[in-house]
């Protein structure tokens, strides 16, 4: 017992002593810097905070926005009364437009888009319900507007044909898409199409109405409509209404009629931003006079078109452009008047035609003044003599007298010298940088060996003692001759010749093993990207004299303006687009034409061909819409795209012919696309359309953002198909589209860090030529050429760290690439006859290639048109490496009248009697 109590006191002072310890540590350290250390008096920062005190507060974090809350002013009574006075005026404006039961009047109608979803969809079925159920209060020309004297309201109905392109032109105008869904059949594919297409272009306010559900045994309707629900609101909110109909024999007909147009009269209108900022109309009638100069027999007869309709959108000015995308093409206004209403409604029906008693009409509302009036520029006039000038030596001179210089051409077998000598000089510079279509760059000069002992082409030599005829390899043009070249041996005549004699259908086959090749190239292109083999025939440093190496492609410095090419001669850039943009849309308010009204619109020089378009379509919408200020003119347009999911499987290459839907235009071009970096100056081209989002660019007519584009494809011989969607991004000509390329090579040696790489060059000059550019491996070692080893193109490198011999090594060039010159217009496919015509014309192409043994069904690089606005082979000569400067559209001015005023169209004065 004693020895358990000295052993439990024991513990207790152990256990005391320890805890004690830190205590005296603490205090042993204090006085020793006590002692040691020299106490300084703190700095006194006055009433606020020394930067340490603030840095050690915050410990990195952001700080928060301070918001500054200003206290209410309490309004006098004065005040309070104006402005309850101006929310009324702008409620009353608001609904004056669509019409209020506040006002007697109702200006204007709600136009109302019937799409059928189904085949079998029967849309007049569904106008005559809605139509049957209150009496019509207009003449029987105009049945498709209906006046509900019960909602006060007016709506214009208008059945759409089933066709992509009638389908988007309705959805820009009207107010509400009734979708038609016959429930036997459902959607079919066309109909998943058009929900597709509006959606990526805007879409308005929609109700959706369900055919023949009265058909179905009464045990299946309730889940038939569940299904249709469920699916309607997929694609749309579930705010929007799914509504039946039954047939012509149905008691509840009658019922669901007018259900349908109670939602008609009552629903939201949805606005759409793009459309809301540009005057548009859908045209309710048309008045056509020819002039009086112009020869009757001659084909191209013009004349003045005045339309008629409600002007919607935006307000409107007689100096603006007016856009008709039947004709594509853009008119100038003689005058804007006032028109008669085709359908008057007033609540008290006595005085119906008050109205129009007592009126003068038509009335001029608006005149175009010669001055603001906006020109048909589209190019601006481009002055080679402001480019730098050379003139040869006086050896040079001389020599060219003494030794005429032969021409040579690649025509094909059987061509004489006579028909050689029609054949177009301009044609290996048609397509500026043609040379990218093709990203199988190593297979150029392999086949440029051959071109010359191929049995199928002949060379046609013959002097010219002219100078303007001397054939000079400028650095624009180079690429594209090797190509062209590359293209006539890819395919051999006899062969080609022997399917046409024993299939009929070798056309289609042809077809079928192109596109089967471009799928293996985009394959080969995700597997190997960028990748070029060296040529053997030729030295890399010419080949690829055109490309050059960046230290860092996001940093690495690049001048917009170095080496442009001569487009670059034609177009206009603004100082500040978004200014521009901005002040254009606040010039819209200030328009003398308002919305709401019905009006006509004298347009002039309109061709005669709109007469056998619309007698020949009478169903197609026909729309017009007002471009704004410089919205005809030229420049470099930017889309922001993304793929559809519907034609994922589709090859799409850079630089393919595509139908590009850009609010109320539709444009003909080929654009290049290219990825899509925020934080870069530069951007890489991409050869073939990903999945990812890219940006798509083209020389085309400036648009403002924001504006949804489609992307469709261009086949005469099926139905166009949706490729992409997205919207406008920018108008910057200095954006810097490259074209990257990698020379790929192998070690053959490696010590420690330094290697002995092959196969990447053969010959020490380029070894030399290239010594500067930096190399990369595919394991993300970076190194250096140190110098060339024998004569057979083995080089000594040096890398940051030693490579394993599994590696590759590559040399990334880079070079700015540019699209085509120029998109154009797309006329709408209105007419079949036209088709027929396409169909002949094919056809007869096809026996004339049989017939005269031409090339290839797709390099028709001999059978081409004159274009006017290609310019010809000195022109190019002499401003081939020369900058272009843009023409500069001032914002500064007021006026905004541009710099080239001597270099625009003349127009003749426009007089009004």
């Amino acid at each position: 017992y004693q020895r358990r109590v000295r052993g439990f006191c024991f513990a207790l002072f152990f256990f005391g002593c320890c805890s004690q310890l830190p205590n005296l540590k603490k205090k042993k350290n204090l006085f020793k810097k006590e002692m040691h250390k020299q106490k300084n008096k703190t700095h006194k920062t006055g009433k606020h905070s020394s930067k340490g005190e603030l840095r050690n507060r915050v410990q990195g974090r952001t700080g928060e926005i301070q918001r500054v809350f200003v206290k209410s002013k309490k309004l006098d009574k004065l005040q309070r009364k104006n402005n309850t006075k101006n929310k009324r005026e702008l409620l009353i404006q608001k609904k004056r437009l669509f019409g209020s039961s506040l006002l007697p009047t109702l200006p204007v109608p709600k136009i109302v888009g019937l799409i059928a979803l189904s085949k079998s969809s029967d849309l007049r079925s569904v106008r005559e319900a809605i139509s049957s159920i209150e009496e019509q209060t207009i003449d029987e020309n105009h049945s498709n507007i209906f006046c509900s004297i019960l909602h006060k309201e007016r709506i214009l109905f208008y059945e759409t044909p089933r066709n992509v392109e009638a389908t988007l032109e309705i959805a820009k105008v009207a107010d509400i898409l009734l979708f038609v869904i016959d429930v036997k059949e459902g959607v079919d594919e066309n109909g998943e199409h058009f929900l597709s297409a509006i959606k990526a272009q805007g879409v308005p306010s929609v109700i959706c109405c369900l055919q023949g559900l009265d058909t179905i045994s009464p045990k299946n309707q309730k889940e038939t409509k569940k299904i249709h629900t469920k699916y309607f609101h997929y694609h749309f909110t579930e705010n929007d209404r799914v509504l039946p109909l039954s047939n012509y024999s149905h008691p509840n007909r009658l019922q669901e009629a007018k259900q349908i147009l109670r939602f008609l009269c009552t629903i939201k209108i949805n606005s759409i931003l793009w459309r809301d900022q540009r005057p548009h109309l859908l045209v309710h009638s048309y008045q056509f006079q020819k002039n009086d100069q112009n020869n009757q027999n001659n084909q191209n007869t013009s004349g003045t078109l005045t339309v008629s309709g409600w002007l919607q959108g935006s307000p409107l000015s007689a100096n603006d452009l007016i856009h008709i995308p039947i004709l594509a093409d853009d008119f100038q206004i003689l005058r804007i008047e006032t028109g008669v209403d085709p359908a008057p409604f007033r609540l008290n029906k006595n005085n119906l035609n008050q109205m129009q008693v007592g009126s003068d009409y038509p009335q001029i509302i608006d005149i175009p003044n010669e001055a603001e009036q906006e020109k048909l520029i589209q190019e601006n006039e481009a002055d080679f003599m402001e480019n730098e000038q050379t003139w040869p030596t006086e050896q040079e001179l001389a020599q060219s007298l003494l030794k005429p210089v032969v021409k040579k051409k690649l025509v094909p077998r059987g061509t004489s010298t006579y028909q050689a000598a029609w054949l177009s000089d301009d044609e290996d510079n048609e397509d500026l940088d043609n040379e990218d279509e093709d990203e199988n760059e190593n297979e150029n000069e392999n086949e440029q060996q051959d071109i010359n002992n191929n049995d199928n082409h002949i060379e046609i030599q013959h002097t010219s003692d002219n100078d303007d005829d001397i054939d000079i390899d400028n650095d624009n043009n180079d690429e594209e001759q090797e190509q062209e070249q590359e293209d006539l041996v890819e395919i051999n005549l006899n062969e080609q010749s022997k399917k046409f004699d024993r299939d009929l259908g070798s056309i289609a086959n042809l077809e079928k093993e192109f596109n089967e090749k471009r799928e293996e190239d985009e394959k080969e292109d995700r597997q190997y990207p960028d990748e070029v083999e060296t040529p053997l025939n030729q030295p890399a440093r010419e080949r690829f004299a055109r490309y050059r190496g960046l230290k860092s492609f996001r940093t690495s410095p690049w001048d917009p303006k170095e080496s442009l090419p001569i487009e670059y001669a034609k177009i206009f850039q603004f100082q500040s687009f978004a200014r521009t943009a901005k002040r254009v849309f606040a010039e819209r308010a200030n328009a003398p034409v308002n919305i709401g009204i019905f009006i006509n619109i004298v347009l002039v020089n309109v061709p005669c061909q709109i007469l056998d378009i619309i007698k020949e379509s009478p169903q197609f919408p026909f729309v017009i819409s007002g471009l704004l200020r410089h919205e005809r003119k030229v420049s470099v347009v930017h889309f922001l795209i993304r793929r559809h999911s519907s034609t994922q499987d589709e090859t799409i290459k850079s630089k393919d012919s595509i139908i590009l839907h850009c609010g109320f235009r539709r444009l003909n071009c080929a654009p290049v696309y290219s990825q899509y970096n925020r934080r870069c100056d530069k951007h890489k081209r991409e050869t073939f359309l990903r999945s990812e989002t890219c940006v798509a660019t083209i020389f085309g007519p400036i648009a403002y953002p924001p504006m949804p584009c489609l992307i469709y494809s261009n086949n005469d011989q099926r139905e166009p198909d949706l490729l992409a969607t997205g919207s406008i991004l920018s108008v910057n000509p200095d954006r810097i589209i490259l074209k990257k390329i990698l020379l790929s090579g192998f070690p053959f040696k490696i010590h420690k860090r330094t290697s002995v790489v092959r196969d990447m060059f053969y010959c020490p000059e380029d070894i030399k030529w290239f010594k500067s550019v930096e190399l990369v491996t595919k394991l993300g070692r970076i190194g250096h050429i140190q110098e060339p080893l024998g004569t057979h193109g083995l080089m000594k490198c040096m890398f940051d760290g030693p490579l394993k011999p599994q590696d590759s090594i590559f040399m990334p060039l880079y070079k700015r690439i540019y699209p085509k010159w120029r998109a154009q217009y797309y006329k709408l496919n209105t007419i079949e006859k036209q088709d027929q015509m396409k169909s002949q014309d094919q056809s007869q192409s096809q026996l004339q290639l049989k017939q005269q043994n031409v090339q290839s069904f797709f390099q028709p690089q001999y059978i081409i048109e004159q274009d006017s606005n290609l310019f010809n082979e000195e022109a190019i000569y002499d401003t081939a490496n020369q900058n272009f400067y843009l023409q500069q559209i001032n914002e500064l001015d007021n006026s905004d009248n541009t710099n080239n005023t001597n270099n625009t169209n003349n127009t003749n004065n426009i007089q009004i009697n």
